[in-house]
């Protein structure tokens, strides 16, 4: 079964291929996939909020096709990341 924080580097990484062409982007999230690699376990759901910063930040450009599957990655993914390991019931 799949951990937090390998799903997440997942969807960084999906989302770093959709945006393969803007090499800028590409390397940012390269650290922010080191970064989650060295996060504690217990802490890994708060790398989503970094990841989230970033996407408002550099990844918002409604008239560029690679972005929106790239907002489309992840909303899909943390959606399903909450299913998965956040349910309280």
């Amino acid at each position: 079964m799949i951990n937090k924080t390998t799903y997440l580097l997942e969807t960084v990484q999906k989302i770093s291929d959709v945006l393969n062409d803007d090499k800028r982007i590409v390397n940012d999230l390269k650290k922010l996939i080191d970064t989650i690699c060295h996060t504690a376990p217990e802490i890994v759901d708060s790398r989503w909020q970094k990841l989230y910063t970033y996407c408002v930040q550099f990844i918002n450009d409604a008239s560029n096709p690679n972005h929106l599957k790239a907002f489309k990655i992840y909303t899909y993914r943390l959606k399903e990341y909450n299913e998965l390991f956040n349910r309280t019931n």
